[in-house]
C-alpha cells in the first residue's frame, strides 16, 4: 500500500476509508461485541492505519466512543499526533487520556506545547513526575522570553516555584521511613544556567 503523498491536496485523503481498515475495524468492533477485550497491540494497530490512512475523523471516532480504550500505549501515539494539521481535536484528547491512565509526564510536554508553562511545574510535583528534564522547559520558555512571548514575571514564577519544589523534595527526606510522605526532587539536570 503506498504511503500518501505529500502534495495531497487539504482535504481528507482518501474520500473513503480503505477497505482494509473497514475490515481491521469490523473485526475490532465484532471482539467488543462479543466481550472480548482487544489486545493493546491490534488497538495501536489501528490506530497507526488511521493516521497512515489520514483518517483522523475515523481515529476520533474510534476514540471518543472508546473503541480504542485508553493506555500508555495509544496516549503515545496521540501525543505524537497533537502538531499535524486538521488534528486539533487530539490536544485534549491526549490531555484527558495521559491523565487517566497516569502519564503525566505527556500532561506536561502537552501543557509546555501550548505555551501553558505556569501550570507545568504543579501538574509535575502534584504528580510525582521526577523523570522529565526540567531543562526542556526551562530552554523553551527562555526562547520565548527572548522572542517577547512569556513575560518576566512568568518567568521568575516558574522558577520560583521550581525552587520551592526543590526545597520541599530535600526537607521531606527525613521520611524515608514513610514513603507517602516524601516528595520526589525534579530532574534538573542541565539547568545549571538558569
Amino acid at each position: 500500500i503506498p504511503p500518501p503523498k505529500e502534495s495531497a491536496p487539504k482535504g481528507p485523503w482518501p474520500q473513503k476509508c480503505p477497505p482494509f481498515l473497514v475490515a481491521v475495524c469490523g473485526y475490532l468492533r465484532s471482539m467488543i461485541n462479543l466481550n472480548i477485550e482487544p489486545q493493546k497491540v491490534l488497538q495501536c494497530f489501528v490506530f497507526d492505519l488511521c493516521i497512515w490512512f489520514r483518517q483522523e475523523h475515523a481515529l476520533q471516532q474510534l476514540m471518543h466512543y472508546h473503541v480504542l480504550m485508553d493506555s500508555p500505549e495509544i496516549c503515545g501515539r496521540l501525543f505524537a499526533v497533537v502538531t499535524r494539521p486538521r488534528c486539533e481535536w487530539t490536544i485534549q484528547s491526549c490531555l484527558d487520556m495521559s491523565k487517566r491512565v497516569g502519564a503525566f509526564a505527556v500532561s506536561g510536554a502537552i501543557l509546555i506545547h501550548l505555551k501553558q508553562y505556569v501550570d507545568v511545574i504543579p501538574c509535575w510535583r502534584t504528580n510525582g513526575v521526577t523523570n522529565f528534564p526540567v531543562s526542556f522547559l526551562l530552554e523553551r520558555i527562555d526562547r520565548d522570553r527572548s522572542r517577547g512571548l512569556c513575560s518576566e514575571e512568568t518567568w521568575e514564577y516558574i522558577l520560583e516555584d521550581l525552587r520551592m519544589w526543590i526545597s520541599d523534595a530535600k526537607a521531606s527526606e527525613g521520611f524515608a521511613g514513610d514513603p507517602g510522605r516524601r516528595l520526589g526532587a525534579p530532574d534538573v539536570s542541565g539547568c545549571g544556567q538558569w
